[in-house]
């Protein structure tokens, strides 16, 4: 009796081709398929909360805890170290606003970069105090992320506007920053990468459902984006 046919036989050269194609056709695709969907959500709400100081905290009073197997104790141990890497990530962004500052002769400019770095001195390591270092809290806990797991994308903000919101109410009730102000600090981003696509190569948005790398898109689309952000702040 003849066996029943596997199907076709694929040959290695068939399938080069193929995966070409696709490639071509798909120049994001690992960016789109497995990595901007946001698998991971950062624990944003811990960090704003008690700042990696605290993180840093629990996890030497865990390792004082005779009853720990050498797993968690080494997993307790990692987190000690990458407490005290974020701390040293955001001095270094300090040092660089401070010499940045020294050389600005702008006076107005002088003051921003050193108000940068007075909050690259303080967050993500200690809990923000404000609205302006808790988005400097979410941007360093991001970035330091992305060096560490070597990709952008992957790492979702989630509910980025539940766990700001206290921190901008309060600032605006009792009245150090206006809703203009903080709509300016979201956009920022936004405004540099245009400015310097350069240094946001990895920067992506959400059009019509679809991801799209911001430096890559036109200026006109770019522009309309960040008109919707200031609209959206009316």
């Amino acid at each position: 009796m003849k066996e029943a046919s596997a199907g076709p036989r694929l040959s290695l050269s068939y399938l080069l081709k193929g995966l070409k194609e696709l490639l071509y056709n798909n120049p994001a695709l690992v960016m789109n398929v497995f990595d901007v969907q946001g698998h991971l959500i950062l624990g944003h709400k811990n960090v704003l909360r008690e700042g990696f100081v605290g993180l840093k905290t629990r996890a030497l009073e865990g390792l004082e805890n005779p009853d720990r197997d050498e797993k968690a104790r080494s997993f307790l141990k990692s987190v000690v170290i990458c407490c005290d890497a974020i701390r040293d990530f955001g001095m270094r962004y300090a040092e660089e606003a401070e010499r940045l500052a020294e050389a600005c002769e702008d006076a107005q400019r002088r003051q921003e970069l050193m108000a940068i770095a007075e909050r690259c001195r303080r967050v993500p390591f200690h809990p923000p105090r404000d609205f302006r270092e808790a988005v400097q809290a979410l941007w360093l806990t991001e970035c330091g992320a992305f060096a560490a797991y070597g990709m952008t994308g992957i790492f979702a903000i989630g509910r980025c506007d539940q766990y700001l919101y206290p921190f901008y109410a309060k600032d605006k009730a009792e009245g150090r920053i206006t809703e203009e102000e903080a709509t300016g600090l979201l956009e920022e981003l936004l405004i540099d990468a245009q400015k310097h696509p350069e240094n946001y190569r990895d920067l992506v948005v959400r059009i019509s459902g679809y991801s799209a790398y911001f430096t890559d898109i036109g200026k006109t689309l770019q522009d309309e984006i960040i008109q919707r952000t200031e609209f959206h702040s009316q």
